[in-house]
């Protein structure tokens, strides 16, 4: 699509190393709580016709993938890498996520949940990682830069706390 971006990764390895800031929301946008239930409820729907168990939104990884979405708006890139070359899971466990089993997507170029659920339901490897039934958590970031390519970008990290690394 046009003006829309999106990447997806799963991995299951250990490196330390850090995210970025947190963007304040402006004036006049959906609370970023909103955000993630939105986006909690659209992944559930879609897990639940597939088979699979509900997530649960985890603050930790809430957090990471809030510090991974500002950082790619304010450092104008979309990517799973940190502009210092740490992965999302680094960057889960910088945050205190005690498990390596971690899953990212990120995209780029939609304000609105659906649109940009739709974009990842739609491609493969973000599919996949949506239809995981071995996730078990979800955290949700979003960071809007009018000045940057894509303006609006989006995390979702999954995890499972009880599995093995």
């Amino acid at each position: 699509m046009a003006g829309e971006r999106a990447d997806q990764h799963v991995a299951a390895d250990d490196e330390d190393g850090s995210g970025g800031d947190d963007r304040a929301e402006r004036p006049g946008e959906p609370a970023e709580p909103d955000r993630a239930r939105r986006m909690l409820r659209l992944t559930n729907r879609a897990r639940a016709r597939a088979g699979c168990p509900k997530l649960r939104l985890n603050e930790v990884l809430n957090e990471a993938a809030r510090r991974h979405s500002a950082q790619m708006a304010r450092r104008n890139y979309l990517g799973h890498r940190g502009t210092n070359g740490t992965d999302h899971v680094a960057r889960a466990k910088r945050a205190g996520y005690p498990s390596v089993y971690v899953g990212e997507n990120v995209a780029a170029g939609n304000a609105d949940a659906a649109r940009t659920f739709r974009q990842w339901l739609n491609s493969p490897g973000h599919r996949e990682n949506i239809l995981n039934c071995s996730f078990t958590e979800l955290g949700v970031g979003y960071a809007k830069d009018a000045d940057s390519e894509w303006t609006h970008y989006w995390t979702q990290m999954f995890g499972d706390i009880d599995a093995k690394g």
